[in-house]
């Protein structure tokens, strides 16, 4: 960097400096004079982002480039996602960023979002600095690891010792994690809590936490599992009906019969459900071909809005009674029986409700993994009341097990 540059960067008191030592970006100095600042020259959320994301894998140049970003006025709260360590090509040094959060209190005040993946036990110690986040200062979590004991309780200490993680609002979780009674009231109870996703790398989930008391700020339930006891999601379902509005799962195994009738008592107990994403892995035949629990959906929740679901779960008879506030409708197919285009697809009981259902905007059509892309173009003919789409094979990758 010119000396010129650097001269006037200090001037200013924003500057980031960066030094290359054996392959590793040391941060001695970074936001030295934040002390000074005033409040007009705090950068926003976006510029925060790009600073921490620079910082820990990019080039001096690019650092410098977002550092004279830094005199944008905050618009929005300041947050940071702080990435998991990527592919052993392009590995992040953790050390040095980490020195710099647990050193400045200042910085860490400005992060509302924190993303923290780790692998190994010796990964922790770059976490330090969680412990001394303000009170009540971040508002979403997302924390994965990989199935371990010793792990998983040297994370849940961590937060139970973090007054920074008493106000989340959204929280993406290893489910092992919320073994421990203490870890799991400690979340759960959490009156702010609207968005729990729960992802469970193996093993049944634990209903334990889910059984004590009612979630009631829960607005939004996420699960996506390997192996799941069906029995343990009406469980978790039970807990949050008060609230529930949405609700998203992704199982790797198909349920058997009982888990399927559990499944549509559960959802009878939530029928102000607004949005549902549910879908099985159709490489997995544990107990046969899918249930259609779907059909008849529309008379066990009336307020659905928004419905995405995988091939198998729903036959021609699920068009006869569609939700009546439907707006939005997302569906996966496959081969069931015979031959065909109607084999995969029930094309004409699709067509004779969905054009004159009086709600639904959209419809999108893919298939479900492993499927061949098919067309139907009766479909497309009888589009004319709503937004008929084919997922490309793009977005059908892209958007697999997606919760946005």
């Amino acid at each position: 960097m010119p000396a010129s540059a650097a001269t006037s960067m200090l001037s200013s008191g924003l500057f980031v400096s960066l030094i290359a030592l054996s392959g590793y970006f040391v941060l001695p100095w970074l936001f030295f004079r934040l002390k000074r600042a005033s409040a007009a020259q705090t950068c926003n959320e976006d510029v925060l982002r790009l600073i921490f994301e620079h910082c820990s894998d990019s080039t001096l140049a690019n650092a410098g480039r977002v550092c004279r970003s830094w005199v944008d006025p905050a618009q929005r709260e300041l947050f940071s996602v702080l990435p998991p360590k990527r592919s052993q090509k392009r590995t992040m040094s953790w050390e040095p960023l980490g020195t710099v959060l647990l050193g400045n209190p200042r910085l860490r005040s400005y992060i509302r979002r924190l993303k923290i993946s780790v692998m190994g036990m010796k990964e922790l110690d770059n976490y330090d600095w969680v412990r001394l986040l303000p009170y009540h200062g971040i508002t979403s979590l997302e924390l994965s690891s990989w199935p371990n004991d010793q792990l998983h309780a040297a994370l849940g200490n961590m937060f139970l010792t973090s007054p920074g993680l008493s106000n989340l609002q959204q929280l993406r979780i290893a489910g092992a994690i919320l073994t421990d009674p203490a870890v799991s009231q400690k979340f759960l109870s959490n009156p702010s809590l609207s968005h729990l996703q729960l992802v469970f790398l193996g093993g049944p989930a634990p209903s334990q936490p889910f059984s004590r008391r009612p979630l009631n700020t829960l607005t939004r339930l996420s699960i996506a599992a390997q192996s799941l006891l069906i029995e343990d999601v009406p469980a978790m379902i039970w807990a949050c009906r008060a609230s529930l509005r949405r609700l998203d799962l992704h199982l790797k195994h198909n349920p058997d019969p009982t888990g399927y009738a559990r499944l549509a008592a559960a959802f009878q107990a939530v029928p102000h459900l607004e949005h549902i994403h549910l879908d099985w892995d159709g490489s997995s035949t544990l107990h046969g071909d899918p249930t259609p629990v779907l059909d008849g959906l529309g008379l066990m929740l009336p307020n659905l809005r928004h419905l995405r679901a995988g091939a198998g779960l729903y036959t021609a008879a699920f068009f006869a009674h569609l939700p009546p506030a439907l707006e939005t409708l997302h569906l996966q197919y496959s081969h069931q029986k015979g031959v065909g285009a109607e084999a995969h697809f029930p094309a004409g009981a699709a067509i004779a409700d969905l054009s004159t259902h009086p709600t639904l905007r959209s419809f999108t059509l893919s298939p479900a993994v492993g499927c061949p892309f098919m067309e139907f173009p009766a479909l497309i003919v009888a589009s004319k009341s709503f937004r008929f789409e084919f997922a490309t094979p793009a977005k059908v990758e892209e958007s697999y097990v997606s919760w946005d």
